[in-house]
């Protein structure tokens, strides 16, 4: 059985959700193809899969981790050389696909594996916490060319969403690795028609290790050198690069502020990384942890710090954490996901404008003795086995042979003018 899996390369979010359900299907006997760019690629090369890079397309962002609107419209990459270079991106991921020859393909929030899995009449299995995708809100203080270049782009978006949910829609099944109401994390962002709904399943989020399955919090904290009077932050910072960077350097900052009583660890989610911690101040500073050892901070910890990402803020509610959320500038799922987690008690939501050494205490001690509705969240999410069910969806689809009618791919089907390798390690 061969799968054609193809996550979003955008941070780690969307791979790391999907390395999990992988790694069961090849334990089980099946050969992978993982399709993606950027960190992720070199995420999974460092776990030894197949990867065929795609073409890395993103926004620009400015230094602060926000979206540039102006020069991501204009230069960076530019409307039209986006659009060129998508579709020079799809016609080589077509001949990947048809290369390859898989039973089934695998797309997490990726518009061109399900179109050309169509295209070649191959079943596909679409995973999204993001069904509506929203242009961010206007920051108050942007030039009259940022604000036009956001009115061009939401006008863009406004149009071309209904092409974007027609080409989901072509999925066989769509599975949202979400709560379902009315502990769903991404609601704003999961208002699915009607029309779709017999494909939608909620199979909860995908934590590949589960609490029980780890020491207890005071062994893992003995283990790491932390007294018991002691509270432990732990902040996984998350996003693209630029997002990291300045999150990172701004909560170096201000945690050492905090008083004696908190041990501070932060990581960096670097893939190409060492995984040896330095110490800045009160900051144990990691730019890699391995997945066990990230799962035991996330255990011992009494909150965590980070973005607003999916995957940060479902992973710290599946061990009982409490989360203080800080949106990336300009990210409307991020803003959703902060203040859905805010409106459930789960956590506290702040922007980043507003970091600094009262408000961040403040609400991270709120968070902290707020925490009761969060060890609800923990037990519904550990009753479910979202890994399970995609495995056994994935071999039933896979496994049945059948083929989906496909439409003309004529437009795929031209040469790509670049060369991809595969890459393992």
């Amino acid at each position: 059985m061969k799968i054609y899996m193809a996550p979003c390369g955008i941070g780690l979010g969307h791979v790391s959700r999907c390395e999990p359900i992988a790694r069961m299907l090849k334990d089980r006997g099946a050969d992978i193809l993982f399709s993606t760019c950027f960190e992720a690629a070199k995420y999974l090369g460092r776990m030894g899969y197949k990867v065929t890079e795609t073409l890395p397309i993103s926004y620009a962002m400015r230094e602060d981790g926000s979206i540039d609107y102006k020069l991501s419209v204009a230069h960076s990459p530019g409307f039209f050389k986006a659009a060129k270079l998508s579709f020079k991106d799809l016609r080589h991921e077509f001949n990947e696909v048809k290369s390859y020859g898989p039973n089934l393909v695998f797309s997490d929030s990726r518009l061109s594996p399900i179109l050309i899995a169509r295209a070649l009449g191959i079943p596909s299995i679409l995973m999204l916490n993001q069904f509506k995708v929203n242009v961010a809100n206007q920051e108050p203080n942007e030039s009259l060319i940022e604000k036009a270049s956001f009115t061009f782009i939401g006008g863009l978006w406004a149009v071309s969403s209904a092409v974007v949910e027609a080409i989901w829609s072509l999925s066989d099944h769509i599975l949202i690795p979400d709560l379902p109401y009315p502990y769903t994390i991404s609601l704003k962002n999961l208002l699915i028609p009607k029309i779709f709904e017999r494909k939608v399943r909620f199979i909860g989020p995908i934590i590949p290790v589960k609490p029980s399955e780890l020491p207890e919090e005071n062994e893992i904290k003995k283990d790491l050198g932390i007294g018991e009077s002691k509270s432990l932050i732990y902040a996984p910072i998350s996003g693209s690069k630029k997002e990291k960077t300045y999150l990172t350097r701004l909560l170096t900052k201000v945690f050492q502020t905090f008083p004696n009583r908190y041990e501070i660890i932060l990581s960096t989610a670097d893939p190409g990384s060492e995984a040896r911690p330095n110490k800045i101040g009160k900051v144990t500073i990691y730019s890699w942890v391995e997945e066990e050892f990230h799962f035991k901070l996330l255990k011992a910890c009494d909150a965590v710090v980070g973005r607003a990402g999916h995957g940060t803020v479902t992973k710290a509610l599946a061990y009982g954490k409490p989360i203080v959320a800080i949106p990336t500038p300009g990210q409307a799922e991020q803003y959703g996901n902060a203040e859905r987690v805010e409106r459930l008690k789960l956590g506290k939501m702040i922007e980043q404008r507003s970091v600094d050494k009262e408000t961040l205490l403040r609400v991270v001690e709120e968070a902290i003795n707020g925490a009761r509705e969060v060890r609800e969240a923990s037990k519904l999410i550990n009753l479910l086995d979202p890994i399970g069910t995609a495995v056994k969806l994935i071999e039933a689809e896979a496994g049945a042979g059948r083929t989906r009618r496909p439409f003309p791919s004529s437009l795929f089907a031209q040469p790509a003018t670049r060369t991809v390798g595969i890459t393992t390690s």
